[in-house]
């Protein structure tokens, strides 16, 4: 059965080559688990699913993140 549009862009598999350790809310990791575990039927783990999902939200909000990065920095001298 072929993967569903969400599916396409957050469920494929994305190995972590490096690892930073985060903390998400409890509530989080229980619906990401729940996502990686029956959804996406244990293909991916759940850092790579948030990896991916972050990537994503940073490509499409890109130029907003930038510019309000940009406005506040302040001059280094």
């Amino acid at each position: 059965r072929g993967l569903s549009e969400y599916g396409e862009k957050f469920l494929k598999r994305n190995e972590l080559k490096t690892r930073q350790c985060v903390y998400i809310s409890k509530e989080a990791h229980g619906i990401v688990s729940k996502i990686v575990n029956t959804i996406a039927d244990k293909e991916i783990t759940v850092g790579g699913y948030i990896d991916t999902v972050l990537m994503r939200h940073f490509e499409e909000n890109k130029d907003e993140i930038n510019d309000l990065y940009r406005r506040n920095r302040e001059n280094l001298i």
